[in-house]
């Protein structure tokens, strides 16, 4: 009886040790209300942590979105009869053309504009040389048109010293494919990746992260290194303004972006883009004058804007099965041959294919394999850079949980020149890099590294550097160097927190606890109509309802708590406009009040705020103009 006595004895210690263990796992681990409410990246912060999550390409959540066999050119067939040629610099108009014929220059004149030279009639047995990047045709018979079209060659400026590409001054090379995620860029472009990682020995990186909602604050992040979004006060308390200031009103300079160190370089230099442009949405100044030696806003403004828009589209994309992405990739492709053995600075963007549909890049996944094949001498000497600047932001996907981190996930694949492939240093830390947190301040960083630093040690030593005030330009700023920039292609020691990198907390990658709460919750319904609320109030601050419409809650898409109940996000769909709006609210004692700057529209809108004419107030987002009002009737 002792024996048992004793072993009774044992298993009431032993049980007893095991409840309180369970109790205290369940209060101190487990969300619930009676845990005291605390930030987590603060917490993850102090102790110098970032958890990165894993991103599943293919989780089953974002397979219903997906659409491989998207090909909007798939049927399309070739219709436009040329009635003009450039060929070799001169220009003519084909015999078989029994129109009449006219052409004229245009000219790069700031992001926004564009401008053009007087017309030129043509005859069938004449040619013309122009100095001109962009030469417009336009035919007509019978005060009818039946050709416009513009012809592209580069042109290289005979007077202008260009650096001879060498060890000393490689290329680069920077593809931007516009809302095309890390996890979307594995999915629909596979064989770009292929030929990147077969013939460049490209790394892609898996933890690239946004640091603004859309392309403008990420394009200054990636070429200016500035942060033009605001940061909670909160958790920013002595740096939560944008540091760019009103650049938006007051336009933007071409020494405020790296691309000036490449030019003071005497790199020959082009920016191409398919839709005008990264630093000017919504409705910015924008450079006021071309910034690069080539530059394709004359081409993508004057065919796809105006009156002579459906023109175009007749005889130069549809009529010749092209889009706006192929007209520019094309005159990309002929920059490199043009300056070749010339050391180059190329940003080209592209917005036009991935844009509006998670599906986007599937079917010029080819045509991009295809360009990086067809250059790949002409790349070898060259820093090479494929990325997005966000994921999809209004693609249905978008209101998923994945959809949420793939926003955050820019896209990212880093390849160096041939001759760099064989220093051992630099591969190593490029791999080491892959799978750490990384932003867009640090490509700034690369860049100037490349343009700079590297230089200083013939491009051979890739050690740590800390790129401190002291190593950025003087009249950019104190701002952009420090912890939250380092080079990509230089050692970076730990996973930096979002705190660090000066990242929101809406686009942070690094994990946040979340819990799923019923949509019919009633506290949710609840904070769902106090952001309706506030809305209405911003509507009523702006205009005194003069020109929006007053909103209404129309269902709640998505509600989760954050961060063991210090925050909730809601996805919410208003009415009348169906505006999916996305939202954080913090918890202030026993309530919760709205992060104002992590409101964020995750669908399509256009013009359904154009009456909004303060172009960067957060007004755009949700406002429903009251002059659509008979049209959404009509729906």
């Amino acid at each position: 009886m002792r024996i048992k006595s004793k072993e009774t004895f044992k298993f009431c210690l032993i049980f007893l040790a095991v409840l309180f263990s369970v109790k205290f796992i369940y209060r101190h681990l487990s969300p619930g209300p009676s845990r005291p409410p605390y930030n987590i990246n603060q917490v993850l912060s102090n102790k110098a942590i970032c958890i990165l999550p894993e991103i599943n390409p293919w989780d089953p959540e974002v397979l219903p979105f997906l659409a491989p066999d998207w090909n909007p050119m798939k049927k399309c067939i070739a219709m436009t009869k040329m009635h003009t040629e450039l060929k070799n610099g001169w220009l003519r108009q084909l015999i078989n053309s029994t129109s009449k014929c006219f052409y004229r220059c245009l000219y790069a004149d700031g992001e926004n504009k564009y401008a053009a030279g007087d017309w030129y009639s043509m005859k069938i047995n004449e040619s013309y040389q122009e100095e001109c990047d962009f030469i417009e045709t336009y035919c007509s018979s019978a005060f009818r048109t039946t050709y416009r079209y513009i012809h592209s060659q580069v042109l290289k400026p005979e007077k202008k010293f260009f650096q001879r590409e060498d060890i000393l001054h490689p290329s680069v090379f920077m593809l931007v494919l516009d809302s095309v995620s890390s996890s979307s860029g594995m999915r629909s472009a596979p064989k770009t990746l292929q030929i990147l990682r077969q013939y460049f020995d490209a790394v892609p990186f898996y933890y690239h992260n946004k640091v603004g909602a859309n392309s403008r604050p990420n394009a200054f992040g990636m070429f200016a290194g500035a942060r033009a979004t605001a940061l909670d006060d909160i958790r920013f308390a002595n740096k939560s303004s944008p540091e760019i200031g009103r650049s938006c009103e007051e336009g933007l300079n071409k020494d405020e972006t790296i691309t000036f160190d490449f030019i003071n370089l005497n790199y020959a230099t082009i920016i191409a883009e398919d839709w005008v442009g990264a630093f000017t949405w919504p409705n910015c100044i924008g450079y006021d004058s071309a910034p690069t030696d080539h530059y394709t806003s004359p081409l993508i403004i004057r065919s796809t804007y105006g009156k002579d828009k459906k023109d175009f589209n007749k005889y130069f994309y549809i009529g010749k099965c092209k889009d706006t992405f192929h007209r520019i990739v094309d005159y990309a492709a002929e920059f490199l041959k043009i300056y070749e053995n010339i050391s180059k600075f190329a940003m080209i963007w592209l917005s036009n294919p991935a844009h509006d549909t998670v599906s986007g890049i599937y079917s010029i996944d080819e045509f991009l394999a295809n360009f990086f094949r067809n250059n790949m001498k002409l790349l070898d000497r060259s820093f090479i850079f494929l990325m997005g600047d966000h994921g999809a932001r209004i693609d249905p996907i978008r209101s998923t949980r994945i959809g949420y981190l793939e926003d955050n996930n820019p896209m990212l694949v880093i390849a160096v020149p041939k001759y760099l492939r064989v220093n051992r240093q630099l591969m190593e830390n490029l791999r080491m890099n892959s799978r750490k947190h990384t932003s867009h301040y640090d490509f700034y960083a690369t860049l100037y590294d490349i343009a700079h630093t590297a230089r200083q040690k013939h491009f051979q030593k890739w050690n740590m550097r800390n790129f401190t005030l002291t190593v950025f330009r003087q009249e950019l700023g104190d701002k952009r160097g420090g912890i939250r920039a380092r080079s990509l292609l230089r050692p970076i020691s730990y996973n930096r927190t979002c705190d660090e990198m000066e990242i929101p907390d809406e686009y942070c990658l690094c994990k946040r606890l979340i819990r799923n709460i019923s949509n019919e919750n009633r506290s949710v319904r609840k904070y769902a109509n106090e952001l309706v609320k506030y809305m209405n109030e911003r509507i009523q601050s702006y205009d005194s309802g003069q020109w929006c419409n007053k909103l209404f809650l129309a269902d709640v898409h998505l509600a989760e708590q954050l961060e063991n109940w210090s925050r909730i996000r809601l996805v919410i769909e208003t009415t009348p406009g169906h505006a999916k709006i996305e939202a954080e609210m913090r918890k202030d004692g026993t309530k919760y009040e709205i992060i104002p700057k992590s409101i964020n529209r995750i669908n399509k809108y256009k013009e359904q705020s154009h009456c909004i004419k303060n172009q960067t107030s957060d007004i755009r987002l949700f406002c429903y103009c009251k002059d659509q009002n008979q049209k959404f009737q009509n729906q």
